[in-house]
């Protein structure tokens, strides 16, 4: 799974751009909400401004931040987590600089930059007329292009940032936004169903289990240029060649021949992993290995 900042000076555009990522790829993504907004419209003191609120303030800024969006990536089946903000956006409000914040919090530029594996950077209008303060965002056009300056420094040694310029029309930017997710998104391909298991009484395969389904999704990945592994196609031949008596073993037989034990499930993967290493990349890029140890499983399954 991977993780994108969202960034920039106060009026950016991200609000909205979160919103059109949400509407474009609905659970393909999950957004994690930015941390000042939460806490400053939860009622955190900001009038005084002393060093004191605002070093108090960044410190939970930014520890709530890492929290949230460790959370979101050990929960989430999201593909991708969208970050309102990053951990290195708090650096820049603090009195004494970005080094003494880094010594505060116990961390680093690095550390914090590997964190995420793409930043997007929606800088604020230049005309004031379309710059707007709100009860939480209470700087001036002027301090938010100075904020705005400041976030494009810290950021700038992140290997896979883009940097959107001052736009006074949104829609300029919501497209560049949407192909640069689409990059960082996993490629979408399709996989018919495997065969059920079904001999006749002389113990010759039946294929078809799955009715005119299996062929609906070859023609879409036609019509789609998408990649179809076709799990039916090849269990069935896998079936059809392994036979009724040797075959039983990998499904809950004799309860029903369309669930797999293990040793069936794993054989069953054994042909989408194929799939995916034929497909090539970005496909095969899909596929790792684990260092736990294997499940022990009878050779003749293989």
């Amino acid at each position: 799974m991977k993780r994108i900042a969202f960034t920039g000076g106060p009026n950016g555009g991200k609000t909205t751009a979160l919103s059109v990522l949400r509407e474009t790829f609905g659970s393909r993504i999950e957004v994690v909400p930015e941390a000042a907004t939460m806490i400053f419209s939860g009622g955190f003191p900001r009038k005084d401004g002393s060093p004191e609120h605002v070093r108090t303030a960044q410190r939970i800024i930014f520890y709530a931040t890492r929290q949230m969006e460790d959370l979101a990536m050990e929960t989430s089946n999201a593909d991708l987590i969208v970050c309102d903000r990053g951990t290195l956006d708090a650096a820049v409000y603090w009195p004494e600089g970005i080094d003494d914040f880094f010594a505060h919090v116990g961390t680093t530029l690095e550390a914090e930059l590997s964190r995420y594996d793409a930043v997007i950077h929606l800088s604020p209008p230049l005309n004031a007329e379309f710059y707007q303060s709100t009860r939480v965002r209470t700087e001036t056009l002027e301090e938010a292009a100075g904020i705005d300056r400041k976030i494009l420094k810290i950021w700038e040694k992140h290997p896979n940032r883009m940097v959107l310029p001052s736009m006074n029309h949104f829609f300029q930017k919501a497209g560049i936004i949407k192909d640069f997710i689409d990059t960082l998104l996993p490629p979408p391909g399709l996989v018919t169903p495997i065969a059920r298991r079904l001999f006749d009484e002389k113990g010759v395969f039946r294929p078809g289990s799955h009715g005119e389904y299996p062929e609906a999704m070859r023609k879409l990945g036609i019509q789609e240029n998408v990649p179809v592994a076709d799990l039916t196609a090849i269990t069935e031949e896998y079936l059809a060649e392994l036979g009724d008596e040797a075959s039983k073993p990998l499904f809950v037989w004799p309860v029903d021949n369309t669930h797999l034990k293990p040793e069936g499930a794993i054989k069953m993967v054994s042909f989408l992993c194929q799939q995916l290493q034929q497909f090539g990349k970005p496909y095969s890029d899909l596929l790792y290995r684990t260092d736990t140890e294997e499940p022990t499983i009878n050779d003749e399954v293989f």
